[in-house]
C-alpha cells in the first residue's frame, strides 16, 4: 500500500513538473521567437540609399509576409486604415519604402503576453523611426504600438496592429 501511494505521488509530481516544464520553457520559447520576429521584421523595414524594384518588392513582400493573410490596422498615415490582405500591404509597404533614401528604426520597451494555450500573443512596444525622404527631407518619429499575434500551424503571424500613441 505504501509503494501504491509513492508511485501515486511520483506520477503527481512528474505530471506538475512536466506542466510547468511545457508552460515556461515552451512559453518562453514563444517569447523569444517573438522577439526574434520584431527584430527581423525591424531589419527588413531599414534600407539605406536606393534599392532596385525587385528588391523593394521583394523585401516589402517579406514584411507583409509576417501577417495573417486578411488582418487589421490602425497606424496612421501612410497605412491605410482597416482590414488589410497582404497584397494591399506589400504594395503600401512598397510605395513609402520607395518614397525613402534612408530609413532606420529601432524598438523598445516591449511588454510580451503569450496566451496560456500558447495559440495568440499581445505585444506594447515602442518604435523608433528616423526616414529622409527624397523630397520632404528628414523625419523623427516615435510610436507606440499594440500588436495582436496569433499562431496559425504553427508559425507567429500579426493579425492586428494598433496605435496607440504617437510620442513625437
Amino acid at each position: 500500500m505504501r509503494h501504491v501511494r509513492l508511485i501515486i505521488l511520483l506520477v503527481a509530481v512528474l505530471g506538475a513538473a512536466g506542466y510547468f516544464g511545457y508552460r515556461y520553457l515552451w512559453l518562453a520559447d514563444d517569447e523569444r521567437i517573438l522577439h526574434g520576429k520584431v527584430d527581423k521584421l525591424v531589419e527588413l523595414a531599414e534600407k539605406e540609399g536606393e534599392e532596385t524594384l525587385f528588391s523593394s518588392i521583394g523585401t516589402a513582400r517579406e514584411i507583409a509576409g509576417h501577417f495573417t493573410e486578411e488582418f487589421v490596422v490602425s497606424m496612421g498615415r501612410p497605412f491605410p486604415e482597416g482590414r488589410q490582405d497582404r497584397d494591399e500591404f506589400a504594395a503600401v509597404i512598397h510605395q513609402a519604402r520607395s518614397s525613402a533614401g534612408d530609413l532606420r528604426f529601432r524598438v523598445s520597451d516591449r511588454d510580451l503576453v503569450v496566451a496560456e494555450d500558447g495559440g495568440s500573443a499581445v505585444m506594447e512596444l515602442t518604435g523608433h523611426g528616423i526616414a529622409r525622404f527624397h523630397e520632404h527631407g528628414r523625419r523623427d518619429e516615435s510610436r507606440r504600438f499594440r500588436v495582436e499575434w496569433i499562431k496559425e500551424e504553427g508559425d507567429w503571424l500579426i493579425s492586428r496592429v494598433e496605435l496607440i500613441d504617437i510620442l513625437d
